[in-house]
């Protein structure tokens, strides 16, 4: 029997929904701006540094959960680091997934239970011992509850001036300077006054 068109769009319209649902693009590396975990499932790649640079590379992410347990499910390649989960309020350490690059796919899995609903802070800090990238996939169950993504950064608008003074500042409209010119240099003027000097006659009396 053939589907109909609206069956097909609708079957579709749902594997599109899955993959979009399944999948975490964003990688932040900086702990004050982390990445919303918004899929039940983050993907990241580590790449090689140049030789002699030792540094590990973190990626961060944040999530939310409710009271219960919650599920991590790693799979990671060619990385050697940790994965760490922290409280966001003060950043206290929840657990910790040590990751060992032995040529084989890791696979393992990590269960942390929460008394109430937290904001959590989950850190990748890894590195790849060769000149390929590491990859890492964890995927989130149990009481982990989806966040909304990250908005782009939009650019801010420079203030217009609004205003400016005879001293050649320019300032917007909450009084903020904007502009500053430079007073232009005076022409010197030519000086062509000659000075005169009064010749006194002094009389000498006669002797």
């Amino acid at each position: 029997m053939k589907l109909s068109v609206y069956k097909i769009l609708t079957v579709l319209s749902l594997m599109l929904g899955a993959a979009a649902f399944d999948f975490v693009v964003a990688q932040s590396v900086s702990i004050d701006a982390p990445t919303p975990v918004s899929a039940s499932t983050i993907r990241g790649k580590i790449a090689a540094r140049d030789i002699g640079d030792p540094r590990p590379t973190a990626h961060y992410y944040v999530f939310e959960a409710a009271a219960g347990d919650v599920f991590l499910k790693i799979e990671a390649s060619n990385l050697e680091g940790e994965i760490d989960v922290f409280y966001a309020d003060n950043l206290r350490p929840v657990t910790r997934i040590n990751l060992y690059a032995d040529g084989s796919l890791l696979s393992t899995s990590r269960e942390v239970y929460l008394r109430k609903a937290e904001k959590l802070i989950l850190r990748i800090e890894a590195k790849t011992p060769t000149d390929d990238p590491g990859t890492y996939a964890i995927k989130f169950e149990g009481s982990w509850i989806a966040m909304a993504p990250a908005k782009d950064t939009e650019t801010p608008e420079l203030p217009k001036a609004t205003g400016s003074s005879d001293a050649g500042v320019k300032v917007n409209s909450v009084g903020t300077i904007v502009e500053v010119k430079p007073k232009p240099t005076p022409t010197p003027r030519a000086t062509t006054t000659a000075a005169v000097k009064a010749t006194e006659t002094v009389q000498t009396p006669a002797a």
